[in-house]
C-alpha cells in the first residue's frame, strides 16, 4: 500500500461508508416495488459486497493506524473507538436485511467467515471495558463470530503522536533513568530530599518510556487516609503506583 495520512484513509473510508448506506437505501426502495427474483439476488450481491468492502476497509484502517508512517493523535484515536462502537449496529442490521430478504425470496444467504470483525472486536474488547458484554451479546443474539472477543489474541496498540516525539520520549525517559539509578546505587550518603528526588527522576523515566511504547488503560482509585482520595487514569496512574507503593526508605551511611 501506498503511504498515505490518516485524513486521507478516513476519506476513503467515508466513501465506502456513504456508497454502503446509499445502496441499502436503493434496496428498500427496490424491495417496496415487488421485484422480481433476478432482480432482488443481483441487489442483494451489490449490498453485500459494498458492506464488505465499507467493513473490510474500517478494519483495515485499525490495523493500519499502528504502523510508523500513521500519525495518530488523541482526538483520532477516540473517534475511532466511538466509530467502532457505531458500525456493530451497522454490521448487526448489514445482516439482518441480507438474512431478511433471503427468507423472503428464498435466496441462499452469503455467511461471514469466522473471523470475520475480529479487528473492530478486538479494539472495543482492549478499550470498552464497561460496554463489552453487552456489544457480544449483541454479535451472539445475530449469531455472527465473535472470534476477536473469545480469542487470546489482543490489540497491538496505536502510538499517539509522531515517530520523532516518541523518539524524544524515549530518549528522556531513558536519561531520567539511567542517571537516578547511578545516583541511587552508586552513593549511599543521599539525604531523605535527595533520595526523594532521585526517585521521582526515575519514576518518570520508567513512565515516559512505558507510554511511549506500550499502549493501554491503567485505573487508579487510592485512598491514601480517609480525606485524600487518588484518582487515575492511564500512564499517570502508572507514575503514581510506583511513586508511593511500597516506597523505600533512603539509605543510610
Amino acid at each position: 500500500m501506498a503511504k498515505t495520512n490518516i485524513t486521507d484513509f478516513e476519506d476513503s473510508l467515508e466513501k465506502k461508508r456513504s456508497e454502503y448506506f446509499s445502496c441499502l437505501q436503493d434496496t428498500f426502495t427496490l424491495l417496496n416495488k415487488n421485484p422480481s427474483y433476478d432482480i432482488v439476488q443481483k441487489e442483494m450481491t451489490s449490498l453485500h459486497s459494498k458492506g464488505v468492502n465499507y467493513f473490510n476497509l474500517f478494519e483495515r484502517s485499525i490495523d493500519e493506524y499502528g504502523l510508523p508512517y500513521f500519525e495518530l493523535n488523541q482526538d483520532t484515536k477516540n473517534r475511532k473507538i466511538e466509530d467502532a462502537e457505531g458500525i456493530v449496529d451497522v454490521i448487526i442490521n448489514h445482516w439482518t436485511t441480507l438474512r431478511m430478504i433471503s427468507e423472503k425470496y428464498d435466496i441462499v444467504c452469503p455467511s461471514p467467515s469466522t473471523k470475520s470483525y475480529s479487528s473492530i472486536q478486538r479494539l472495543l474488547k482492549h478499550f470498552q471495558h464497561q460496554s463489552i458484554i453487552e456489544i457480544k451479546d449483541k454479535f451472539m443474539n445475530s449469531n455472527l463470530p465473535t472470534n476477536g472477543f473469545d480469542s487470546k489474541e489482543t490489540f497491538s496498540g496505536w502510538k499517539i503522536g509522531s515517530r520523532n516525539l516518541t523518539i524524544t520520549q524515549i530518549t528522556i525517559g531513558l536519561i531520567f533513568t539511567i542517571v537516578t539509578g547511578i545516583l541511587i546505587f552508586k552513593y549511599n550518603t543521599l539525604t531523605g530530599m535527595q533520595y526523594m528526588f532521585c526517585r521521582i527522576g526515575l519514576v518518570t523515566g520508567i513512565t515516559l518510556i512505558g507510554s511511549a511504547l506500550i499502549e493501554g488503560t491503567v485505573n487508579i482509585n487510592w485512598t491514601l487516609q480517609k480525606s485524600l482520595t487518588i484518582k487515575a487514569v492511564g500512564w499517570i496512574g502508572v507514575f503514581i503506583l510506583l511513586l508511593y507503593r511500597n516506597m523505600p526508605s533512603a539509605p543510610t551511611p
